[in-house]
């Protein structure tokens, strides 16, 4: 998850500091975050005939906040409450600054590290805790437009991203406790140096079609595997056999429905959300 969210930082910061048109950019965030996580969470919402308080927390993406609050079968969906806090405050801060106010995001990474470190949060869902990893990446992006240290990194032997990606689940491990603090300056390593050295063929291997094609589906492939993985193709309770024996139509439905979400499903709010900014823009 922390490759994602930095990724996430990355480009959010990247978009905020070359358009400062808040409301542009919380109505791209929306159109593509919420339809596919509302229909998702109405789904579970109906079929666990959750609360009104529950679904309410759910559907303005506070879920994740102590008392956690998240919907059997999409408990995975806690990433997506702390992207929107992100976004949400994010928006606020370029309202109230313009994009100077993105220079804050590295005080606020180390100081999110630390509030971590203090109160042992090895590992947490709690934004407070978390997001840290996203503030990594917008630290990312700030070196790279400002262009910062480029001579040095543009220098550095192209495998040395691979080092930190290798790195990242190592610290991550259980076992190794308190190096998990890392875990957000080990991806931003992984994820900052890549822009400026990365080994040619697993270049072409990363920016090939079908890698294009997996990045432009793995947002309804995250929501919706963690869905079915909670139906009986998960397997729940069934013997390693007969979980290992459901893991290929799993995936085949999550593929599926995957592509038919993001193609036939999203799209249509993402492309409304365009001509809407596009009426309002030449008007």
């Amino acid at each position: 998850m922390a490759l994602f969210f930095c990724l996430s930082g990355f480009l959010i910061t990247n978009f905020l500091h070359s358009d400062s048109r808040v409301g542009v950019f919380m109505i791209k965030r929306v159109a593509r975050i919420v339809p596919l996580a509302w229909a998702a969470m109405l789904i579970l919402i109906i079929v666990n005939r959750s609360s009104g308080a529950e679904a309410i927390a759910n559907l303005l993406f506070i879920s994740n906040l102590p008392p956690a609050t998240l919907l059997p079968g999409g408990e995975h969906l806690w990433s997506l409450c702390v992207e929107m806090q992100f976004y949400l405050l994010a928006a606020v801060a370029v309202a109230l600054a313009g994009s100077r106010a993105l220079y804050l995001i590295p005080l606020a990474c180390f100081a999110i590290t630390a509030l971590r470190i203090s109160n042992d949060e090895v590992i947490s869902i709690v934004t407070w805790y978390r997001i840290d990893e996203i503030l990594a990446g917008g630290v990312i992006a700030l070196v790279w437009i400002n262009g910062w240290g480029k001579a040095l990194l543009t220098r550095l032997p192209a495998w040395t991203p691979i080092l930190f990606l290798i790195a990242l689940p190592v610290v991550s491990l259980p076992a190794l406790g308190p190096a998990s603090y890392l875990r957000p300056y080990i991806a931003m390593l992984a994820v900052g140096l890549s822009l400026y050295r990365f080994p040619e063929k697993a270049r072409e291997l990363w920016t090939g079609k079908a890698a294009a094609y997996v990045a432009e589906i793995s947002y309804a492939i995250y929501v919706i595997h963690g869905m079915l993985t909670a139906t009986p193709l998960g397997g729940a309770g069934e013997s390693k056999f007969v979980k290992y024996a459901l893991r290929p139509p799993l995936l085949f439905a999550t593929l599926l429905f995957a592509h038919l979400s993001t193609r036939y499903y999203e799209r249509l709010f993402t492309r409304l959300a365009g001509r809407f900014i596009a009426s309002r823009t030449s008007s």
